[in-house]
């Protein structure tokens, strides 16, 4: 264990706090959206173009020490080297840390681990209009469909 001081560590917690506080995101709805839209029409996109492809939000450290990405959540899980312990960034909150503290990441990597049908581990669909059901984390755990 490193010796720090106590100075260090408040600097340190200041700037974990300032990093959150950065990767949060205003939610509008679809009517405010439309008129914010008309008023900043000349303001940059929130995402770049690698962030905006369908579901690749995530980086992961190789064991050169690299990153490599983006991924999709299933890529993600399907990579030779993958682990829960590997550094992984979300590119979308803008969070980096181990695969195994991102809930989506450890939900969907115990249910491959459990060998569960892959229909389960997909986004499942209304039986009556057939319309996908999108998986949600209330407060840090995942909502389950039954």
């Amino acid at each position: 264990m490193i010796p720090i001081s106590i100075e260090d560590l408040h600097l340190e917690i200041r700037e974990m706090e300032n990093q959150r506080e950065k990767a949060r995101l205003e939610i509008h709805s679809p009517a405010e959206r439309h008129k914010r839209k008309a008023e900043d029409e000349h303001e940059p996109p929130l995402l770049s173009s690698l962030e905006k492809e369908e579901g690749k939000n995530w980086l992961v450290r190789s064991p050169q020490k690299k990153w490599e990405g983006p991924y999709t959540l299933d890529e993600l899980l399907r990579l030779p080297f993958f682990s829960p312990r590997l550094w992984t960034k979300n590119l979308q909150e803008k969070v980096e840390a181990r695969a195994e503290e991102f809930p989506q990441i450890k939900t969907k990597w115990s249910l491959l681990q459990q060998k569960k049908h892959p229909s389960i581990i997909s986004d499942p669909q209304c039986p009556r209009c057939h319309v996908f059901l999108q998986s949600s984390f209330y407060e840090g755990l995942p909502h389950r469909w039954n």
